[in-house]
């Protein structure tokens, strides 16, 4: 007849097998609850050991958490790394309501010179500090009040070190994001559309489609390629196109619609319009890229350095930047003074 202590192992071990075959329960949150568990119950340590092969599941998770069991009590609740894990939710909860500089500072500062733990903590302590890494990263890498910090605060306002089934779910999510999903031109963007048209920096909604009119238009690519000759002229700058004037990013959908949705067509077609407009001399000059900043939402990003020399836009206008507007210079003479300023170490 079976013990005690091996019928109570026994269904013990039944009921967490079906709770860890369940595949919606995260592997964390599963290791967590068994750890604390089967430290309540020490009395079935050994029946636990001997029959635990039978149970898969169960045998998995044990294997995980078999060296944090006899942790002592200070080691299994860190009080330093909870309070650091509370804080930063804390503070997570302040940007999601109030995402000013000032608190993506706090909690990126806070992130940054915390977070420090001994090999023997719980696992979860250990996910909870790699995902808020993960959230002072987002915060630090894009702009204030994007769409990336809004839902990873949101994620993490909602951890603590208790380290619940709500907060397993809201965790997985924040470590399963991949930050390197943009690339730096994309990120960039992101960035550039916060700030307004200036002198270097010009939003057009799109390369060949009329939003207004809901058509094709010529006039748009020259409206482009006017602005690249204007960079060129002046102090260099970076053209948006996909976006409107107000820094809302529309997409080029329209416009890769025109070419079967084939993005480096696309491209070459841009490549061929400014190469027509331009001439070649400039292609050192003048870098673009078609980026992804959201789900099949597309921006082509031009960056122009400052040509050497004057640059004629279709061989008769000549274009600078005056403030957030291209603007033709029609006078000789004022052609003249600005050319002798502008390209003095060529006139000279």
């Amino acid at each position: 007849m079976a013990s005690f202590e091996t019928e109570s192992a026994r269904r013990f071990l039944t009921e967490f097998e079906q709770i860890l075959s369940n595949p919606k329960l995260h592997f964390f949150y599963c290791e967590w609850k068994l750890l604390l568990a089967i430290r309540e119950r020490r009395f079935m340590w050994a029946a636990i050991s001997e029959n635990v092969h039978q149970y898969p599941h169960f045998y998995k998770a044990y294997l995980a958490i078999k060296g944090s069991i006899v942790l002592p009590y200070d080691k299994l609740f860190p009080v330093s790394l909870q309070n650091w894990i509370n804080d930063a939710s804390r503070l997570c909860l302040n940007v999601l309501l109030d995402g000013s500089k000032a608190n993506i500072d706090a909690l990126i500062m806070h992130i940054d010179s915390g977070g420090h733990y001994e090999e023997c903590v719980p696992n979860y302590y250990k996910l909870c500090v790699k995902g808020f890494r993960k959230v002072s990263n987002i915060c630090s890498k894009y702009p204030l009040g994007s769409q990336e910090i809004k839902d990873v605060v949101d994620n993490a306002a909602s951890i603590f070190a208790t380290g619940g089934h709500s907060d397993a779910s809201r965790l997985n999510k924040i470590l399963s994001i991949n930050i390197d999903k943009y690339g730096s031109n994309a990120i960039k963007i992101l960035h550039l559309v916060q700030e307004k048209e200036g002198k270097q920096l010009e939003f057009k909604s799109s390369f060949n489609y009329d939003v207004n009119n809901d058509e094709r238009s010529k006039v748009l690519k020259y409206q482009c390629t006017k602005t690249i000759s204007a960079f060129l002229n002046s102090k260099g700058g970076t053209l948006l196109v996909g976006v409107d004037d107000n820094g809302k990013i529309l997409g080029l959908e329209k416009d890769l619609s025109y070419v079967g949705y084939n993005q480096d067509k696309f491209v070459l077609k841009f490549k061929d319009t400014v190469k027509a407009a331009l001439g070649a001399k400039i292609s050192n000059l003048v870098e673009w890229s078609l980026e992804e900043v959201g789900r099949n939402l597309f921006v082509l990003i031009v960056e122009v350095k400052p040509s050497p020399f004057p640059v004629l836009h279709n061989e008769k206008e000549f274009f600078i930047r005056f403030n957030p507007s291209s603007d033709r210079i029609l006078d000789n003479k004022d052609y003249q003074r600005y050319v002798q300023t502008r390209f003095k170490d060529l006139s000279a």
